[in-house]
């Protein structure tokens, strides 16, 4: 598949990534999952992930750290769609939604606590 070329990059809070793609599309990105291990590890550093840059098709940052263009496109939701789903849920209950919509495996016992940690309306 041919994806749009990614233009500029702007850091959020929670470790999600502003993607801005050609004719005036722009992505919201959560790196938050792929911030494991020693590598990727770093990016838990704030000041170190706001120095995140374009780099050719993809995103980078200063030690090499880089998300393939593929993932940063398919796995990004609309900015607008991000925007319609934290005024309907609120960020905790947009966290459960995307755990519920997502294909990773969850195991009751987290399902349980991401529910008991929901605000009580």
């Amino acid at each position: 598949m041919i994806y749009p070329r990614l233009r500029d990059v702007r850091p959020l809070e929670n470790y999600r990534l502003l993607l801005f793609y050609e004719e005036n599309e722009t992505r919201i990105f959560d790196v938050s999952p792929y911030i494991k291990g020693d590598w990727y590890g770093m990016l838990k550093d704030l000041e170190y992930f706001n120095c995140v840059r374009v780099t050719g098709k993809t995103v980078s940052w200063e030690d090499g750290q880089d998300l393939a263009p593929h993932e940063l496109y398919e796995n990004s939701i609309l900015e607008q769609n991000y925007k319609k789903d934290l005024f309907l849920y609120g960020e905790e209950e947009k966290e459960l939604h995307e755990m519920l919509n997502s294909n990773d495996f969850i195991t009751s016992e987290e399902m349980l606590v991401k529910i008991k940690a929901l605000p009580s309306n």
